[in-house]
């Protein structure tokens, strides 16, 4: 058994990486405006942890103006269910939410990966 983290490259999947060393990493790129630099902060992560890291490249539906609307409908379910392809029996997927996320996101809420958990299992 062993666990993939989505990684996105900023400090919650960075740390999420950092205290589970032989995790192996999934970074995906769905559209999102910082996709140049994310990919930039998750080679140098790979680099320095020494981990297995894949790429996937996809296309979900973005607004252009993330400052006025940040959310991307179902995007914490589709990457779930992308990381679950890459994944054994038994294996644990590692995804970056927190506290501070969860009133914007209710694809961070833990009642919502509780619920993904069962889906996935």
């Amino acid at each position: 058994m062993g666990s993939i983290v989505l990684l996105s490259g900023g400090y919650d999947s960075a740390l999420i990486a950092f205290r589970n060393p032989g995790t192996r990493a999934l970074w995906i790129d769905y559209g999102q405006q910082s996709a140049a630099q994310e990919h930039q902060q998750a080679c140098a992560l790979q680099r320095q942890l020494g981990f297995e890291m894949q790429t996937v490249s996809l296309q979900l539906q973005v607004n252009a103006d993330r400052v006025a609307c940040p959310v991307v409908p179902a995007r914490n379910a589709v990457l779930l269910s992308i990381a679950a392809n890459y994944t054994e029996p038994g294996d644990t997927i590692l995804i970056g939410c927190n506290a501070a996320d969860q009133e914007l996101f209710a694809d961070c809420r833990l009642e919502f990966l509780e619920v993904m958990g069962c889906v996935l299992n």
